[in-house]
């Protein structure tokens, strides 16, 4: 199972980091149709970009794995995973091996820094309280460790109403 996460850990971020984001509008107002908001370390970011997708995908033994990325801000980005989603719920990052949650800052679309909670460091949940109808809305939080420098970074009021991509 390692050998599928890491590389899937590694694509999510290459799509994560080669989006681009027109951040005309640097106070949105809040009241918003689709989005991803979280604070960091004390700093709220919100991205209102109505293309990102909560994908679920399901494969032959009825294994499903769901996923976001968001780009808050020119250097601050989230992606997120849940390996075994399957209904509404919190789910604990850190008892679903194959799952993350993970704060990636970035400098000119390179990535700098990860701080991530998965099974092995960190800790974190996803909740999910609506999900049909093609869109799905949730809440998370995090604290997610920092392997290089060994730092940890707080990631609360995590918010998203995104839209629902399912492919089986």
């Amino acid at each position: 199972m390692k050998y599928i996460r890491t590389p899937l850990l590694l694509l999510m971020m290459v799509i994560l980091v080669s989006c681009s984001k027109n951040n005309d509008n640097e106070n949105p107002i809040p009241d918003l149709d689709f989005f991803v908001k979280a604070t960091v370390n004390g700093t709220s970011f919100i991205d209102d970009n109505d293309n990102n997708t909560f994908v679920v995908t399901t494969n032959d033994a009825d294994e499903s794995f769901a996923a976001f990325t968001s780009q808050l801000s020119d250097s601050d980005n989230l992606a997120a995973s849940i390996y075994g989603f399957h209904e509404l719920g919190t789910y604990d990052i850190t008892d679903i091996d194959g799952s993350f949650l993970s704060y990636i800052f970035t400098d000119g679309g390179t990535i700098q820094e990860i701080w991530l909670a998965n099974s092995e460091s960190g800790s974190g949940t996803i909740t999910i309280t609506q999900y049909g109808n093609g869109t799905v809305r949730g809440t998370f939080s995090f604290t997610g460790y920092n392997e290089v420098d060994q730092t940890n970074k707080k990631i609360t009021n995590g918010e998203f109403y995104l839209t629902l991509v399912e492919i089986n």
